[in-house]
């Protein structure tokens, strides 16, 4: 479980699922700071297939960064 606490906001958690035989993700909830979950499930995957790394590259040239202050 990975969880963000923010003071205004509130907290936000992520519980990822993973099997334990094939270390595969299998699903994940997303709680958000108003306590409602979100779950995702994964199944049927063709793990033979290859993804392209590209697919999960973010560009952050295209995100300002707020200056500390």
């Amino acid at each position: 479980t990975i969880e963000e606490k923010q003071a205004l906001v509130g907290t936000s958690r992520l519980l990822l699922m993973i099997g334990a035989k094939d270390g595969q993700l299998k699903q994940w909830t997303v709680t958000d700071p108003q306590g409602y979950d979100t779950t995702f499930a994964v199944y049927n995957l063709d793990a033979s297939k290859k993804l392209d790394p590209n697919m999960f590259k973010i560009d952050f040239t295209n995100y300002s960064v707020p200056s500390p202050g």
